[in-house]
C-alpha cells in the first residue's frame, strides 16, 4: 500500500518523530489511530474549535440582546454584557469551552492543571509565558497549563466579539422610539451582523482545524481547504443583501454598488443620520490580509461594507489566537482600538500605545517606596496601605512582586468594566506573592477585600488568616475570609490562587461572579484549634452569600476541625446568609477531599429564611467526610447530576454520616447519573430523612450505588427508575482514578463523563 502524505502532516510529524524513520514506518503511524502519534493533533484542533464555538455563542447572545433593546424588551442604554440573562448564557458557554479543552488536553483525568498528564503545550504551539493579548493587552495573563489556555481564548473571544458588536450598537444608538423603518433597519443590522460574525467564526474555525489535521493548507480562508473562501464570501453577501433589504428604502436595495449587489440608484435609502451610522469606518486592519477597514462612510452601502469588515477583523483575531503553532498572533489584533475615521490607523513606523486605558501599578514589599509613582518595577510602591489608599479605574492592574510577602489587609477599590477589568495579579519570577492576616480585629481577618465591580484576582497566595472570634454571631462569621468580596460589587473573577491554612478561604457576595481554578487546603490550626468560630462553625473553603455565582474547577481539601459543638465540623462549599437570594448558582467540575461535607445550603439559623432555586451541581468529585449535601433550605428547579461521590473515608465523624440530607420541603431536585460509593462503616442511609422530610421530594433516577465491602448500599429509599446496584468499574480505585472502564454499568454517568 502506498501512503501519500501532505506537506502539513509531514511538518507536524517532523516535530515529534526521529529523522531516521523509514517512510513505511511513517505510513504505519498514520494508519494506526490508537498510537500516540495521532493523539497530539486532538488538543490543538480542539482548542481552535472551542475558541470559535465560544466566540460564536458570544456573538449570537449579544446580538440577541441588542435586538431586544431595539424592540423595547430591554431598556435603551443597557450594556448587554452586563445584562443578567446574557451573563448566564455566557457562563454556560465558558463552561463548555473549558470542558472541551479539559477533555482533549487534560490527560487521563480530563482536567487541565491537575497531575502531570496534561498535553504538551509546546507541541500545541502554546509554549509562551503569557496569553498573546487582544485589543491592546486586556488578556495578557500568564500561561502555565491548558486551563490557562482556556482562560486566554475565552478572554480574547470576549474582547474581539464585544468590540465588533459595540461598534454596531453604540454607533447606531439603538432606540425603539425611532420610526418603524429605522427600527427595522437597526434590527436587521444587529441580527444579521451577529449571524455574519458567527458564520465567519464557524467556517474559519473548521478551516483551521483541517489545517491542524493536515487536511488543508494555511492560511485560511485562502488557500485553506478550497471552499472556505467561497463560503465566507457567500455569508458576507447575504449580510449585505439583508441590510440593504431593510435599510434601502422602498426598492429594498442600496444606492451604490456593494460587492456583487448592484444598487438601484433610486436614492431612497434611509439616511446615515437617521440610522445612527458614523460618517467614517473604524480603523480595523484585517489580521490575515492586512487590509484596513478605515475610510469614509457616505451611504448605506459603505456602512454595510464597514460592518462586514469589522466581522472579518474580529473573527480573524479569535481564530489566529487559537492556532499559535500555525500563525503568529498579529499586531493588528493587539494594538487597534478603533475610533471612527481613517486617522484610527497608526502612521507607518509609529509605536502603538500598549494599553488604551488603564495603568499598571507595581508593589514590591521588600524594595518598594510608597513615595514613588508606582507605575514601573523600578518605582514600585511598598505597602498595602498605599494600595488601599488608591481608587483604581477600568483597565488598571495592581501587580505584586513574586517572592514578596504582606501581612495585614489590603482593600482594592474602584470599578472596572466588561472587557476592561481591574486586575490584581503578580509580576516577576518566583513564588506567588503571599498575603496573611492573623488579626481578627483588622478587617475581620481578611487579607484582601474587593470593593468594586469587574475585578479579577489571580495568581496570589493567601495563608494564615484569622478566624472570627469564638461564639461569634452570623454577621461576624460572614465578614471573615482570607479574600472577601462585599455585597454590591459584581462581576468579580477569582482564579488560579492558592489558599492554605485559612479558616475560610473565600467569602463572595458578588453576583455574576466566577470562582475557578483555585487550590484551597487546610485550616489555620494555630488559631481557635482550626475552627472558623468555635464552637459552632468549622472551617469553610468557599462561602457564597448571594446567588448568580459560578464555582468551578477548584480543588478543596482538609477543611475540617475536630471539636466544637458537633464533634467535628467544616466543609468545602456553603451557601449562606438568608438576607439575600440563593438563586442561579452553578457548582461544577470541582474536586474535594477530606472536608466535612461537599455542600451545605443554610435555612434554620438564617437571619431571614430564603429558599433556594435553580442550583446545579454537576461533574464534581467528592471524597469527603460527612454528607455530600446538607440541603436545609427548601429548593425548586435544582439538579444534582454526573457527580462521583465517595463516602468510604470515615476517620473523622460528624453528626451527618449519609450522602444526601434534604430537610425542609419542597426538595425539588433532579438527582441523576451520579455514582455513589459507600462502605459498611457508613452509619446512615444514603438518603437521610431530614427533620421535615424534604428528601421525599427528590426525583432520583439513573444513578449507580455500590458498597465496596459487600456490594449492597443502604439507600433508605426504594431504587428509582434506571438505578443500579453494581461495581462501577473504575480504572484504578486505589489510585483514585475514577474514569470508567469499558463494560461499566454506569456509562455516561459520574463526574468524568461528557456533559
Amino acid at each position: 500500500m502506498s501512503c501519500a502524505v501532505k506537506v502539513p502532516i509531514l511538518r507536524r510529524l517532523a516535530r515529534g518523530c526521529p529523522t531516521h524513520l523509514a517512510p513505511g514506518l511513517v505510513c504505519l503511524a498514520l494508519l494506526l489511530p490508537d498510537l500516540a502519534l495521532a493523539n497530539p493533533e486532538r488538543c490543538p484542533a480542539t482548542i481552535v474549535a472551542e475558541a470559535t464555538r465560544y466566540a460564536q455563542a458570544r456573538a449570537r447572545t449579544l446580538a440577541w440582546c441588542e435586538d431586544r433593546i431595539v424592540t423595547g424588551k430591554i431598556a435603551p442604554g443597557t450594556i448587554c454584557s452586563d445584562e443578567p440573562s446574557v451573563r448566564v448564557r455566557m457562563l454556560k458557554a465558558a463552561s463548555k469551552l473549558r470542558m472541551g479543552i479539559d477533555r482533549a488536553c487534560g490527560g487521563a483525568d480530563h482536567l487541565c492543571g491537575l497531575g502531570e498528564d496534561d498535553s504538551d503545550l509546546a507541541a500545541a504551539g502554546w509554549d509562551m509565558e503569557t496569553c498573546p493579548g487582544a485589543g491592546q493587552g486586556e488578556c495578557d495573563q500568564p500561561i502555565g497549563d491548558c486551563a490557562d489556555v482556556a482562560s486566554c481564548i475565552e478572554c480574547i473571544g470576549d474582547v474581539a466579539v464585544s468590540k465588533a458588536l459595540r461598534v454596531v450598537s453604540e454607533e447606531m444608538d439603538l432606540d425603539p422610539s425611532r420610526s418603524r423603518a429605522v427600527v427595522g433597519c437597526q434590527r436587521a443590522v444587529v441580527k444579521h451582523f451577529g449571524k455574519l460574525l458567527s458564520a465567519r467564526l464557524r467556517h474559519g474555525g473548521r478551516c483551521w482545524g483541517k489545517v491542524l489535521k493536515g487536511k488543508a493548507e494555511a492560511p485560511c480562508p485562502l488557500p485553506g481547504d478550497g471552499r472556505t473562501g467561497a463560503l465566507l464570501e457567500k455569508a458576507e453577501l447575504k449580510f449585505i443583501s439583508s441590510v440593504c433589504r431593510a435599510c434601502g428604502g422602498v426598492d429594498r436595495e442600496c444606492d451604490a454598488n456593494v460587492g456583487a449587489v448592484s444598487g438601484s440608484g433610486a436614492g431612497d435609502d434611509l439616511s446615515l443620520l437617521a440610522v445612527g451610522a458614523a460618517s467614517t469606518c473604524a480603523g480595523w486592519t484585517n489580521p490575515v490580509s492586512g487590509e484596513s477597514c478605515a475610510g469614509t462612510v457616505a451611504n448605506m452601502s459603505d456602512f454595510a461594507n464597514c460592518m462586514a469588515c469589522a466581522a472579518s477583523y474580529s473573527s480573524g483575531c479569535v481564530e489566529l489566537a487559537a492556532i499559535p503553532s500555525e500563525a503568529t498572533y498579529p499586531q493588528a489584533c493587539r494594538d487597534v482600538t478603533p475610533t471612527p475615521g481613517p486617522e484610527a490607523t497608526p502612521a507607518p513606523g509609529a509605536t502603538p500605545t500598549p494599553r488604551p486605558e488603564g495603568t499598571d501599578y507595581f508593589v514590591d514589599g521588600l524594595n518598594g517606596d510608597d513615595t514613588s509613582g508606582g507605575t514601573g518595577p523600578g518605582s514600585a510602591w511598598r505597602t498595602l496601605g498605599r494600595v488601599s489608599a488608591t481608587t483604581f479605574s477600568a483597565g488598571d492592574r495592581i501587580l505584586f512582586k513574586r517572592g514578596s510577602e504582606y501581612s495585614g489587609c489590603v482593600t482594592i477599590r474602584g470599578d472596572g468594566r466588561e472587557g476592561s477589568p481591574i486586575t490584581i495579579s503578580a509580576y516577576g519570577s518566583g513564588d506567588a506573592p503571599r498575603f496573611s492576616n492573623p488579626d481578627p480585629g483588622v478587617c475581620s481577618g481578611n487579607a484582601m477585600r474587593i470593593r468594586g465591580d469587574h475585578q479579577v484576582v489571580e495568581n496570589l497566595h493567601f495563608h494564615h488568616t484569622a478566624p472570627a472570634p469564638d461564639d461569634s454571631g452570623f454577621q461576624r462569621v460572614w465578614a471573615a475570609g482570607a479574600l472577601h468580596v462585599s455585597l454590591g460589587h459584581d462581576h468579580v473573577v477569582i482564579r488560579n490562587n492558592e489558599f492554605d491554612q485559612t479558616p475560610k478561604a473565600i467569602q463572595s457576595y458578588s453576583q455574576f461572579s466566577l470562582i475557578t481554578r483555585n487550590h484551597i487546603h487546610d485550616t489555620n490550626m494555630g488559631q481557635s484549634d482550626g475552627m472558623l468560630s468555635a464552637p459552632w462553625w468549622g472551617p469553610i473553603g468557599i462561602q457564597l452569600g448571594i446567588g448568580n455565582q459560578e464555582v468551578s474547577y477548584n480543588t478543596i481539601a482538609n477543611m475540617y476541625a475536630v471539636g466544637g459543638e458537633f464533634g467535628a465540623d467544616g466543609g468545602a462549599i456553603e451557601i449562606d446568609d438568608g438576607r439575600n437570594h440563593k438563586d442561579n448558582i452553578k457548582i461544577h467540575h470541582n474536586q474535594t477531599s477530606q472536608n466535612m461535607g461537599f455542600l451545605e445550603v443554610s435555612w434554620w439559623d438564617d437571619l431571614e429564611k430564603v429558599a433556594s432555586t435553580n442550583i446545579s451541581i454537576r461533574h464534581n468529585i467528592s471524597r469527603d467526610y460527612q454528607s455530600f449535601l446538607l440541603w436545609w433550605a427548601p429548593t425548586t428547579g435544582s439538579v444534582v447530576e454526573n457527580n462521583t461521590i465517595i463516602r468510604t473515608d470515615n476517620e473523622v465523624a460528624g453528626p451527618f454520616a449519609g450522602v444526601f440530607f434534604m430537610d425542609v420541603p419542597p426538595g425539588d431536585i433532579r438527582l441523576a447519573k451520579n455514582i455513589i460509593v459507600t462502605d459498611n462503616d457508613l452509619t446512615e442511609a444514603i438518603f437521610v430523612e431530614g427533620f421535615d422530610g424534604g428528601v421525599d421530594d427528590v426525583d432520583h433516577f439513573d444513578n449507580l450505588y455500590w458498597d465496596v465491602a459487600d456490594g449492597v448500599a443502604d439507600l433508605g429509599q426504594p431504587m428509582g427508575p434506571g438505578e443500579v446496584m453494581a461495581d462501577p468499574l473504575f480504572m484504578d480505585w486505589a489510585g483514585r482514578d475514577y474514569r470508567l472502564q469499558q463494560g461499566t454499568p454506569a456509562a455516561g454517568w459520574g463526574a468524568l463523563s461528557g456533559d
